[in-house]
């Protein structure tokens, strides 16, 4: 292999060096902004889902709460009732 050609191969290898760095620079970037994109998407989907749960359990706590003063004594009966089947549960090992 004479001079000039080995300069070439070298000038060459390390042209295409740079250009892979370059590549994989440009391919980490583009794999940052994906995922940040994927996160905020994640964040707003969280966001949203969290204020239907939350509208969701007020429903069901206004519904619990006319039910209690409503019906008290059904509501103090079907208390009792389980805390005693959780006690006979609880005692048969």
């Amino acid at each position: 292999m004479s001079t000039n050609d080995k300069n070439e191969f070298e000038a060459g290898s390390e042209k295409l060096a740079r250009g892979l760095r370059v590549a994989a620079d440009e391919a980490a970037e583009g794999v940052r902004d994906a995922g940040a994109r994927a996160l905020e998407g994640g964040m707003a989907a969280l966001a949203a889902a969290t204020q239907r749960v939350e509208g969701h359990a007020s429903e069901l706590r206004g519904a619990a709460q006319h039910y209690v003063r409503s019906y008290p004594w059904q509501v103090i009966g079907a208390a009792a009732a389980a805390g005693l089947v959780a006690g006979w549960l609880m005692s048969r090992r």
